[in-house]
C-alpha cells in the first residue's frame, strides 16, 4: 500500500490543518474503516514507514498507538495488526480526535481502586514531597538528633 498517496489523498480532503502525526492517524483510521486495509493486514513497521514518508518515527508511533487504543490495531510481537472492525461500532471522528471518554480498560481500572482518605486540610489530592506527618516517629527521630549532637 502506498502510505504517501494514502496521506495526501485525505489531507485535500480534511477540514482543517493537521499534525503528521494526526494526518497520519487519520488517514491509517479512515483506511480501515473503508475498507481499504482489510482486518489481518500487518502494517510498516514504524522505521520503515517514518523513512518512506519522510517524517519522525515518533510521528509514526504515536499514530500506531492512537490506533492500538482505539481497537482498529492490535500490537504483536510481528508487528501492527489490523482488528475486524464495523462501522457502527466505532466513534464518530469528533469524539476520537477530542478524547472524551477515557480508554474503557483504564476507565475499569479506576473504578476498582480504593477509596483514597482525605489529608489533614480535608483535600484528596496526592502531594509529592510531602511526607506522612501522622506516621512519623518523632520520639525516635529526637532521640536520634540528640545522640548525634552529643
Amino acid at each position: 500500500m502506498d502510505y504517501a498517496l494514502m496521506m495526501t489523498a485525505y489531507a485535500k480532503r480534511a477540514v482543517r490543518k493537521l499534525t503528521q502525526q494526526d494526518l497520519l492517524y487519520e488517514s491509517l483510521r479512515r483506511a480501515i474503516l473503508d475498507g481499504d486495509i482489510g482486518r489481518g493486514t500487518r502494517l510498516a513497521s514504524s522505521r520503515a514507514l517514518a523513512e518512506q514518508l519522510g517524517i519522525a518515527r515518533n510521528s509514526v508511533l504515536y499514530a500506531y498507538e492512537r490506533l492500538v487504543e482505539e481497537g482498529f490495531v492490535s500490537a504483536t510481537r510481528h508487528g501492527s495488526v489490523v482488528n475486524a472492525v464495523s462501522a457502527g461500532a466505532v466513534a464518530t471522528p469528533t469524539q476520537t480526535t477530542q478524547r472524551e471518554e477515557p480508554v474503557p480498560a483504564l476507565a475499569r481500572r479506576v473504578r476498582e481502586l480504593p477509596p483514597r482518605r482525605a489529608g489533614r486540610d480535608g483535600s484528596k489530592a496526592l502531594r509529592p514531597g510531602v511526607p506522612a506527618l501522622d506516621a512519623f516517629p518523632y520520639a525516635q527521630w529526637r532521640t536520634a538528633v540528640e545522640r548525634a549532637l552529643r
